[in-house]
């Protein structure tokens, strides 16, 4: 229930993120692929940055693990400097504290 919760969450940020670029619609099967695929990513991603933390002995990861695990993907620091500073970010929504309790 949790992990469907997340993909539903990542799946409306991703799809704010396209209608702020520019896009006027997207095919749900598109979406679909496009939100596994960041999904996919996000955890390869934290996987990396984990591991790079524990190889110095390090239980809790930080930025310098993140940046090792980013230059695994070819990103640089550069590009994410210029997708904050240029990129358009939709207009932020509420999300209630992950794991949502149940009444």
């Amino acid at each position: 229930m949790s992990a469907q919760y997340s993909q539903e969450e990542l799946k409306i940020a991703i799809a704010k993120i396209l209608l702020s670029s520019g896009w006027s619609s997207v095919q749900m099967a598109a979406l679909e692929v496009t939100t596994d695929v960041v999904s996919r990513f996000l955890r390869e991603l934290g996987r990396k940055t984990n591991g790079y933390a524990n190889i110095v002995g390090q239980s809790e990861p930080n930025l310098d693990h993140l940046g090792v695990a980013f230059r695994d993907f070819n990103v640089t620091v550069r590009q994410l400097e210029d997708f904050v500073c240029n990129g358009k970010c939709p207009t932020p929504r509420h999300v209630p504290r992950y794991p949502v309790k149940k009444d």
